[in-house]
């Protein structure tokens, strides 16, 4: 699923070993994104996620959105395929080279940010996960920088704007702090992305997460409580 001309690529190795950083884009082969985007589009079936919590180094994770799972038996039939490709030996080996890190297994969800949602600060470092490299596909289409929603690394306030078919990928540790601006509520078009992790073991983080319902509301427009 992943463009060719990623593979055995040196300014992705470079980028991820030196800066830790790496963002590609036209990430996948063109009618897989598509597909991605319309499945997701004409989803009706998603969790509502709000949490508020406190980390171990005293910052808060907070934020507003809207997830399906992997494995959690909502997915659509590309999204499907996608985890598979994302868990096979040819895309772990491929972050393992890219990275440096050996990456075993794979976590993630479709997630969809709407007026008023968020990201709070935060680093992924969660302890015995074993997560290395977090990733972000986004799959917004004609997003427009009045409508937020931007990627923010911290402390080099390094900003990575929405745009469909982009691959964020990046070293997961206790440093590696993050947070998503506010949806504008003038934003008419959902903020799509598939975010998550490669691991080092092949414990994945299970749980409530895995919950799913069907909402009395349907993409692209979404209530927001």
């Amino acid at each position: 699923m992943l463009n060719p001309d990623y593979y055995n690529n040196p300014h992705v190795q470079q980028a991820l070993t030196e800066k830790g950083i790496a963002v590609l884009d036209n990430a996948l082969i063109p009618e897989k994104a598509d597909a991605l985007y319309d499945e997701l589009m004409a989803s009706n079936v998603w969790h509502r996620e709000q949490i508020d919590r406190e980390n171990e180094d005293g910052s808060r994770f907070i934020y507003k959105r809207n997830r399906i799972q992997f494995d959690s038996g909502a997915e659509p039939d590309t999204m499907i395929e996608l985890r598979d490709y994302f868990r096979s030996d040819t895309c772990l080996d491929w972050v393992t080279l890219m990275s440096g890190l050996s990456c075993f297994d794979v976590e993630g969800s479709a997630a969809s940010m709407s007026p008023g949602d968020f990201l709070g600060r935060h680093s992924d470092d969660v302890g015995g996960f074993g997560r290395v490299i977090a990733y972000i596909l986004f799959l917004t289409k004609d997003w427009r920088e009045s409508w937020g929603g931007e990627l923010v690394f911290e402390p080099t306030n390094e900003v990575i704007t929405p745009s469909f078919n982009k691959l964020v990928m990046f070293r997961v540790n206790k440093d590696s702090f993050h947070h998503v601006n506010t949806i504008s509520e003038n934003a008419v078009a959902p903020r799509l992305n598939i975010v998550g992790w490669f691991n080092k073991n092949t414990q994945r983080a299970t749980g409530d997460s895995h919950k799913i319902f069907k909402p009395n509301w349907k993409m692209p427009k979404i209530s927001i409580p």
